[in-house]
């Protein structure tokens, strides 16, 4: 999950105590994703040592690089803190978005993240822009609520729309001057029996519909569906196939 959605993950390393991690850090490591950070820590309990020790790398790092920074995995519930400190609601957030359970080469996600990287930048500041207004709201905890559980709905219809799309094209583009009752029948009927869209659109013409050159291109396009949850969708298509 969080290769898909962060820029940028960071560990905290102390003296106290070593914790290994799986090896695919190595290779995030090595791609310029993952890196540890030492941070000098007087000793405690495991989890007040975490604790402590994320919190600080958080304020460190938002002091050189201020950027959406979040601290995941060792905040207690029943803290006290303000939903602001650490920004564990946008970390509540990302994980409203579902993730598939396959497992897929680190390098595959990064190539696909790369190349949709508009989308997923589309996600990223709609993610941000919930944040802002769940921080901001004077009923926190309801909308908190109501945030994680519109992400959660929002998401599973666009990967809903994806996989039950069946036919990738759209006829929108076209002018008002063709004739979308024969045309479209005509069209429906040559793609029963296998015909291209190429195909589909001549015969669509011979039954009477009509059509300038310059209204054509609309044909060869990919159905688009602007919507910040766009990126879950073409990842689950595109990156975690069955």
């Amino acid at each position: 999950m969080w290769l898909l959605y962060w820029d940028k993950l960071a560990n905290p390393t102390q003296s106290n105590f070593v914790v290994g991690l799986p090896r695919e850090y190595e290779f995030l490591e090595t791609a310029g994703i993952f890196s540890n950070h030492f941070v000098d820590h007087f000793g405690g309990t495991g989890p007040d040592v975490f604790r402590e020790t994320s919190l600080e790398l958080f304020d460190r790092l938002e002091e050189h690089d201020i950027s959406p920074w979040a601290v995941y995995g060792i905040l207690d519930p029943e803290d006290k803190m303000d939903v602001k400190d650490g920004r564990i609601l946008r970390v509540a957030l990302m994980s409203a978005l579902p993730i598939p359970n396959q497992d897929v080469p680190l390098d595959d996600i990064l190539t696909f993240r790369d190349r949709r990287s508009a989308e997923r930048e589309a996600l990223m500041a709609h993610i941000d822009d919930v944040y802002q207004s769940v921080v901001n709201a004077p009923d926190r905890p309801l909308a908190e609520h109501t945030a994680l559980k519109r992400l959660a709905s929002g998401a599973k219809d666009q990967v809903d729309a994806i996989h039950e799309s069946r036919i990738p094209f759209r006829l929108m583009d076209l002018a008002s001057d063709f004739n979308l009752v024969a045309g479209v029948a005509a069209a429906a009927g040559s793609l029963a029996i296998g015909a291209t869209w190429p195909v589909a659109l001549g015969n669509s013409l011979v039954a009477g519909g009509s059509i300038t050159i310059g209204k054509i291109a609309g044909i060869g396009q990919k159905k688009k569906n602007d919507t910040p949850f766009r990126y879950v969708g073409l990842y689950h298509d595109e990156v975690f196939k069955p």
